[in-house]
């Protein structure tokens, strides 16, 4: 399957991005950081995705400990424009070292 347009999101403060891959591609350098630096996105586009149809996205950060972050995804598909991808990952805590890994595996 081919993703037409995924846009992830990232709401929280934004202190450190150290890593952010969307199926195994680096995608640090397309992050595009909020003027007030509470959020975080990136957008691409005609997007691979493995051949079992899991969208893997991994992303590390660094934060004061106790910072809350929610990961947004959404996306249309070459096979379906009109089918949308669309789901949340809510309430994500830097609990220690102030740091936070974010590996999401979803069946698209």
């Amino acid at each position: 399957m081919k993703l037409q347009e995924l846009i992830v999101t990232l709401e929280g403060p934004i202190w450190s991005i150290r890593n952010f891959e969307i199926e195994g591609i680096d995608v640090i350098d397309r992050v595009e950081v909020a003027g007030d630096a509470q959020s975080a996105a990136v957008t691409v586009k005609d997007l691979p995705v493995s051949p079992d149809n899991v969208l893997n996205i991994f992303i590390s950060l660094g934060a004061p400990n106790g910072s809350r972050y929610q990961v947004g995804v959404s996306g249309k598909t070459d096979e379906d424009p009109s089918r949308t991808i669309a789901f949340n990952v809510p309430d994500l805590v830097v609990r220690r070292n102030g740091k936070l890994v974010i590996l999401i595996e979803q069946a698209i």
